[in-house]
């Protein structure tokens, strides 16, 4: 999935409407990790979400790094 122009085929997001004017965006790893960010502003929670994707992202790479070494 492409995600604010970051390819992320690893990854699934669903965007939900929680209650009136007020969003969830929830992003979930194959491998079953998952970020979430609640709020008014679309925009502001795909940059949020971006963020935990990517750290999450280089958390993992490095969990198999240190498997394939070990």
């Amino acid at each position: 999935m492409q995600f604010d122009g970051v390819c992320m085929p690893d990854w699934t997001f669903d965007l939900e409407e929680v209650s009136n004017g007020v969003f969830r965006l929830t992003g979930k790893h194959v491998l079953g990790p998952s970020v979430e960010a609640k709020g008014t502003e679309i925009d502001q929670l795909q940059r949020e979400v971006l963020e935990s994707v990517k750290e999450l992202n280089s958390e993992i790479a490095r969990y198999r790094a240190e498997r394939s070494a070990g």
